[in-house]
């Protein structure tokens, strides 16, 4: 009888393993199929309005480093990496940048949220722009752009994505 529990539990977890390797592969070729259609690309004319009712259009976004954090208040991953994201929307070095969370929460949910767990991005409650113009499925995903055009991304949770993203937003204001 041991033996039976053992054999199974060997079973789940080489089942459970191979199930994160195939999903971590998934995420790779989306990963790589979202950068071929995106980077290097400018960004779709699109006009935004954050919850504090200021107006973001694609011409303000062509003027120098914009990040965009795509996120929702339920999404685990992404509140996790909310002390980093905040840690670099506070660095002085990134004054010049603009950080924006786009979610397609309501704007209720948004200001419920951020009463709890503040975060100091411009947010955005925008499912159309989300969803259907960035086409974004996983959460979080990040995207770096300089004067419009889409320089580089992260999708999926990052280990280390204050170190990652910072890097990320030097690049683009070296370029």
């Amino acid at each position: 009888m041991n033996y039976l529990k053992i054999g199974l539990i060997v079973l789940f977890l080489s089942t459970l393993s191979h199930g994160y390797t195939q999903k971590e592969q998934w995420l790779i070729d989306y990963t790589n199929q979202y950068r071929s259609q995106w980077i290097n690309k400018e960004l779709s004319d699109v006009t935004l309005w954050n919850v504090d009712g200021e107006k973001i259009t694609k011409d303000q976004l062509k003027k120098g480093v914009t990040v965009f954090n795509f996120w929702f208040t339920t999404c685990k991953p992404c509140i996790v990496e909310l002390p980093a994201l905040n840690s670099i929307a506070s660095n002085p070095e990134f004054k010049e940048v603009s950080f924006i969370g786009s979610t397609f929460d309501t704007e209720e949910q948004i200001l419920k949220f951020v009463k709890k767990r503040p975060f100091k991005y411009k947010l955005v409650s925008s499912e159309e722009f989300t969803k259907r113009t960035m086409s974004v499925k996983v959460f979080p995903t990040h995207l770096v752009i300089k004067d419009g055009v889409i320089m580089d991304l992260i999708i999926g949770y990052e280990e280390d994505i204050e170190k990652t993203l910072s890097e990320m937003i030097k690049s683009a204001i070296a370029k």
